[in-house]
């Protein structure tokens, strides 16, 4: 029944007009036309159904996640077809009825079968439609095998793969001038990229982005390389336009949002259709895309804008007309720390995590992103884990039913449990923020509930593996994996990530936009279903390790993956252990009220590390990892391993110390949690609890 019902909803869908015309703000604009759906798939429906009456060819693409379809905007200019979206293990009805109303006959399924399973290409061929899959072993490869099928052109394209704004900046004037567009890793070039290059005759390149996205290196290894640079991904976008504003013979203007992927790649194919520049915008305009927009603006008839007012609002689009500064904060009372620990407390939730046998894998954060039961978190936070369960404020636990949305890239996923009633957050994106904002963060760390603190923005766009962040002063705790990273104005505008502790205050959260991208997907998957991924940088994912017990850890680790083996060999807590610790430094204090010592003497050996790595081994906040003549109790939250232990592990080494933990006398049987903590190689913290 609940099939049939969805079922009548998107035959209403194609009945009823997808798109609309907002009404202009001054005489001076020309038509605006929104198209945009219900979701993403929606939208590409509607961007498809404006776009052609009839279609021979359609383009498909994986609607989770961006890297298969990068260069395939090209492709869909050479045959004349829309780019629609799929995930699952089926097709959506919206986007089978699409193929049939526009009476497609071929379509190319971009990807492989992990991401486009080969049931697709057999409701394909149910249809009456020829499916021919392009994909490759990575998205290096299956760029390489896109740019075969296009036209032979003596100019080439190299962006980077590793995130979508530059390729889909290229991706209309590659489409329009018929130049593939390769992908490319930041350091290296991968044995595809190197053979097809040899099979091609080249002049030019246009490489995208400057060094720090694709090195030097690996830009000088392609013929005639010609950069086109931005500060960030909006000033690229218009350079990009601006280099190429000779090529758009249109008299329409496209807008889509920045700050996710399936809109803009959607949209590109119609912007290209039409010989029209693409402006990525966010919620605030920079200066630079306000000029280009208003220099267009003369030119232009139409504007076409790609998704809802979520993304891209009216506001904005007046804004970008105005001679006035654009910025539309949600609201501009400023908050104190109470009045946001307050305003949030029901917004932010405690998640455990479990293993196949039921073991506790550990605890994480939260935060509620919609009434009827979506959690943001981190992705490494249920990376492997096949149950979770959810804590609420108000004391109930829930089970989490399914995965909502992934993105690995990102470490981004929404998780989902069986409610109906409860509180969102408030949300905003990270671009309303500017470095030295005060912002406050909000999680549930080692179980302690609704703990808060609060820093400055250091940076928006600290990029790291490929990954972007939002860097913060903000101490980050273990176990705060998931938590809010909060504005003075109570607006969550990222999730917080990873802590950085090798004697710097270095902590990161990842963006709210990265979360809004996949908040549509309802993939409605099992947990343990998406394929385990190398998380990013964490220190925040929690462990029990038995005291007194030897036990082996897997950790993986910052773009490497470490197997290392804790042994518990003595462990001395109350009077002795206070002897000790003064003994060590007359300067070292007494516990704080509560709490007495515990020492446990560790020994962690390395037992295995990728490419020759190493990793770094101490404690964290107010303990240490140290050496029997330097015991270190540190109430500052500063850390200062002692320098017997200050050096790198490297594969088959060991080292022993003791820890120094606070425990409250009457526990018994305290454990000790361990996590990862990252300075570029990587760490281990240790906390009792």
């Amino acid at each position: 029944m609940l099939q049939k019902k969805k079922t009548m909803v998107v035959l209403l869908t194609l009945i009823i007009s997808v798109f609309f015309t907002i009404p202009t703000y001054a005489s001076t604009l020309p038509s605006i036309t929104r198209l945009a759906g219900a979701d993403r798939y929606a939208t590409a429906q509607a961007i498809a159904q404006h776009g052609w009456t009839q279609a021979d060819y359609a383009i498909l693409a994986y609607g989770g996640n961006f890297p298969d379809a990068l260069s395939a905007v090209v492709l869909a200019k050479k045959y004349n077809a829309p780019i629609l979206l799929t995930s699952g293990s089926s097709m959506q009805d919206i986007t089978k009825q699409t193929l049939i109303a526009l009476q497609v006959k071929s379509v190319f399924i971009i990807g492989g079968t992990v991401v486009i399973p080969t049931s697709i290409e057999t409701e394909l061929r149910a249809m009456g439609i020829a499916p021919t899959r392009i994909a490759g072993q990575d998205r290096y490869e299956t760029s390489v095998n896109i740019a075969k099928q296009t036209t032979p052109s003596t100019e080439l394209i190299v962006a980077t793969g590793e995130d979508y704004p530059d390729a889909l900046s290229i991706a209309p004037i590659a489409a329009i001038k018929q130049i593939p567009i390769v992908l490319v890793p930041k350091n290296y070039l991968p044995d595809s990229v190197k053979t097809y290059l040899s099979t091609i005759n080249v002049n030019k390149t246009y490489v995208i982005g400057d060094s720090s996205t694709i090195e030097d290196s690996v830009a000088k290894q392609f013929t005639n390389p010609e950069r086109i640079v931005g500060a960030d991904r909006y000033e690229l976008n218009i350079a990009i336009n601006k280099e190429f504003d000779d090529n758009f013979n249109s008299d329409s203007i496209c807008l889509a949002t920045g700050e996710g992927f399936a809109d803009a790649l959607t949209g590109a194919a119609y912007a290209a259709k039409i010989s029209a520049p693409m402006i990525l915008v966010n919620s605030v305009s920079p200066a630079n895309t306000k000029d280009y927009f208003q220099q267009r603006l003369p030119k232009g008839k139409n504007i076409y804008v790609f998704g809802g007012t979520g993304v891209v609002s009216d506001s904005l689009i007046q804004g970008l007309s105005d001679s006035t500064q654009n910025n539309y904060p949600c609201s501009n009372k400023i908050l104190n720390g109470r009045e946001i620990a307050k305003l949030l407390k029901p917004s932010i939730v405690y998640i455990d995590i479990f293993d196949s046998e039921g073991n506790d894998l550990g605890a994480a954060s939260g935060v509620i992103a919609s009434s009827d039961g979506k959690i943001f978190t981190n992705y490494h936070v249920i990376d492997g884990v096949s149950r979770a369960k959810v804590t609420l404020s108000d004391g109930r636990v829930l089970d989490v039913t399914n995965i909502s949305g992934y993105n690995p890239n990102y470490d981004a996923v929404v998780l989902k449990v069986n409610a109906h009633d409860l509180q969102p957050a408030k949300f905003n994106f990270s671009s309303s923020a500017q470095i030295g904002d005060k912002i406050y963060t909000l999680g549930n760390p080692l179980g302690l509930e609704d703990t808060i603190s609060d820093g400055l923005i250091s940076t928006i766009n600290r990029v790291i593996d490929g990954v972007t962040f939002i860097q913060i002063s903000a101490p980050i705790s273990p176990g705060s994996s998931g938590g809010a990273l909060i504005n003075e104005q109570g607006e969550v505008i990222g999730i917080t990530a990873a802590g950085l502790t090798d004697g710097q205050n270095l902590n990161f959260a990842i963006p709210y936009e990265d979360f809004n991208s996949i908040n549509d997907q309802d993939l409605n998957m099992s947990l343990g279903s998406i394929p385990s991924q190398k998380p990013v940088p964490t220190s925040s994912l929690t462990k029990p390790v038995d005291l007194n017990v030897s036990q082996k850890l897997e950790v993986n680790g910052f773009d490497s993956n470490y197997s290392a083996e804790i042994t518990v060999e003595q462990v001395i807590r109350g009077a002795q252990a206070l002897t000790m610790v003064k003994n060590a430094n007359e300067s070292n204090t007494l516990p704080k009220s509560g709490y007495e010592y515990l020492l446990a003497k560790i020994n962690f050996k390395l037992l295995d590390i990728d490419g020759g790595k190493s990793l770094y081994v101490f404690g964290e906040a107010d303990f240490n990892l140290v050496s029997q003549n330097g015991l270190v109790y540190n109430q500052t939250g500063e850390v200062e391993p002692d320098p017997q232990l200050d050096a790198r592990l490297y594969k088959g080494a060991s080292n022993e110390g003791w820890v120094v933990f606070l425990v409250k006398p009457d526990d018994t049987k305290p454990k000790i949690s361990y996590g990862v903590n990252y300075d570029g190689t990587g760490g281990i913290w240790f906390k009792a609890y």
